[in-house]
């Protein structure tokens, strides 16, 4: 477990393209976000969790899902990301947030440890871990203060920053004391897709779960050699093309 002066805010919403209502997608019982929750249980408690919605209709079905499993949820702007972050951040005022997105249901609450230490030790505005990406697709931390993020909120921003964020820190290192957390030889497979983003992408997580089955806490080193062991299993999304940052 981590300090109480963290929170976790997960970027979420049933409107994507490739994958539509991905994160709520069913692995065998489990819904992509639960087991997302879960797997995060293990680093805070989940009344330290919250899902950054937006305020679409669309996402109704979410906001009931989240009451089902007893999370906080927020609501806010659909395309201005930053925004809605920034919102879910002050409503909840807790000094230092941890954003991740819903399309990492396997993300390792280890990695997320490890960084958040580092940070604690570093006097820095904010951490990621995919500047440049070392990390597999799917293993993306962000971290931050409340502090910086109001700091962020007062300078102009693109397009871009409104929609993706954290870049706006790693656009204005001048300004921000930013940090990129790297991956050790037994993590390092940046070009390793493990997000939800399509449907083969779905196929390759379903045989993680099934081979680590009953378990759902493997982390990413046991998928990284359960993956070289079986290349075939790699081969079931290797042509999906990836957004890497």
């Amino acid at each position: 477990m981590i300090d109480s002066d963290w929170i976790i805010i997960i970027e979420a919403r049933l409107n994507s393209q490739r994958l539509p209502r991905k994160v709520l997608y069913n692995f065998n019982g489990i819904k992509s976000l639960e087991l997302m929750i879960f797997r995060l249980s293990k680093l805070i408690p989940s009344n330290n969790i919250v899902i950054a919605t937006t305020e679409s209709p669309i996402d109704d079905e979410l906001i009931s899902f989240t009451k089902s499993i007893n999370v906080h949820s927020f609501r806010g702007s659909e395309n201005n990301v930053f925004d809605r972050v920034l919102k879910a951040a002050n409503k909840y005022n807790v000094g230092k947030i941890i954003s991740l997105t819903a399309d990492c249901p396997l993300i390792d609450y280890r990695i997320i440890q490890e960084m958040c230490f580092k940070f604690d030790n570093l006097e820095i505005d904010y951490m990621c871990n995919f500047d440049p990406p070392t990390f597999p697709d799917g293993m993306e931390v962000q971290l931050f203060t409340l502090e910086s993020i109001n700091r962020a909120e007062r300078i102009g921003k693109s397009d871009d920053e409104l929609e993706h964020m954290g870049l706006v820190f790693r656009n204005n290192k001048e300004i921000f004391k930013t940090f990129n957390f790297m991956a050790d030889k037994t993590k390092f497979w940046p070009r390793l897709g493990l997000t939800l983003d399509e449907p083969s992408d779905a196929i390759l997580l379903q045989e993680i779960l099934d081979y680590f089955s009953p378990s759902f806490s493997f982390s990413c080193e046991e998928i990284i050699l359960l993956l070289k062991s079986s290349p075939n299993l790699v081969m079931l999304n290797s042509k999906v093309e990836r957004r890497y940052t």
